[in-house]
């Protein structure tokens, strides 16, 4: 089985645990969802991209913002609380209806 297909079906199967196991009497936003899964596969495709040899992680670049966006999303879904709202609210950008705390 290709590694690509291995790593997409491990993130189905983590995407089902989190999702219909753990929370299941609770109702996540479809905002939050979608926060959830692009940090997933942000973060996924840069960890499968280094384990293929295409980059390295193990030297600081600019894929390293890409990783913390991932990351960030992927916390942004459980959490709510997004630090580009704060910077956006700071240099006067406001939006009524939000979708992260403040």
């Amino acid at each position: 089985m290709h590694v690509q297909l291995r790593v997409f079906l491990l993130i189905v199967y983590a995407l089902k645990t989190i999702f219909i196991n753990q929370y299941r009497d609770k109702v996540m936003k479809v905002f939050s969802v979608i926060a959830v899964f692009a940090g997933i596969v942000i973060m996924g495709s840069l960890t499968t991209a280094h384990l293929m040899g295409q980059i390295n992680l193990m030297e600081m670049s600019w894929v390293w913002l890409t990783f913390f966006v991932g990351a960030n999303l992927f916390q942004m879904g459980f959490t709510g609380f997004c630090p580009a709202t704060k910077f956006l609210y700071a240099i006067g950008i406001k939006d009524k209806q939000a979708g992260c705390k403040m």
